[in-house]
């Protein structure tokens, strides 16, 4: 059923062949897939990733029933709440409160949400524009990458507590320019600090390229 729904719903937004809706994924969304790949999709001979599905829902304005009718998806589509900043906390600017991200069914529940990331503190793992699957349920241990709010302020960087002089700490991969670790007292009652544990990333295809240009000092 999944394969020629997935047929179907391709042709339906106008795509004649696997070819000009590879070349459309890789023009308007930076999703580079062989044309190959496609039809073996479209044929069920080979089960895509969620990523795929993603983009073909995107790019095609339709939702998961379309593809999946009464059938048991592997994926869930998580809300997409806001944006952080991966540099300078700043105010949360995203608009677009209708849009979606995926992420695997076996990590879903109800109360997951995800972000947008803003800048480039957190590369090599997080690139700005990624979506960043948080959960607020999660227990948060020193190491875990958090999605932490200071008052208006919305930011991404790695947890690190110290019981011993009871301070935390909020600290970026790159430690560079104005890309600072935050402190605070543990018993700082003046400062109310909510995290959610960052449990996925979904990269994107062009800014994984922008990132390897600046680790090779060409951008």
């Amino acid at each position: 059923m999944f394969a020629s729904n997935l047929d179907n719903i391709i042709k339906k937004a106008g795509f004649s062949s696997s070819e000009s809706f590879s070349t459309f994924l890789s023009e308007q969304f930076s999703y580079n897939i062989s044309k190959e790949s496609i039809t073996k999709y479209r044929n069920g001979t080979r089960t895509p990733d969620p990523k795929f599905i993603e983009i073909v829902l995107k790019a095609t304005g339709e939702d998961a029933s379309a593809l999946f009718g009464g059938q048991q998806s592997n994926i869930k589509f998580v809300p997409i709440v806001g944006s952080a900043s991966c540099g300078i906390p700043l105010p949360n600017s995203y608009q677009d409160i209708e849009n979606k991200a995926f992420c695997k069914s076996e990590i879903w529940h109800s109360d997951l949400y995800a972000i947008i990331a803003n800048g480039d503190s957190m590369i090599p793992e997080i690139d700005d524009g990624d979506e960043v699957i948080c959960d607020p349920k999660a227990d948060i241990l020193s190491g875990d990458i958090v999605h932490y709010q200071i008052n208006d302020e919305s930011a991404i960087k790695v947890f690190f507590k110290d019981e011993n002089i009871g301070v935390i700490e909020f600290v970026p991969f790159n430690q560079n320019g104005d890309f600072k670790t935050l402190k605070f007292r543990i018993d700082d009652d003046s400062v109310y600090i909510k995290m959610s544990k960052v449990i996925a990333i979904n990269k994107s295809k062009m800014n994984n390229r922008q990132a390897r240009l600046k680790a090779i000092n060409r951008i």
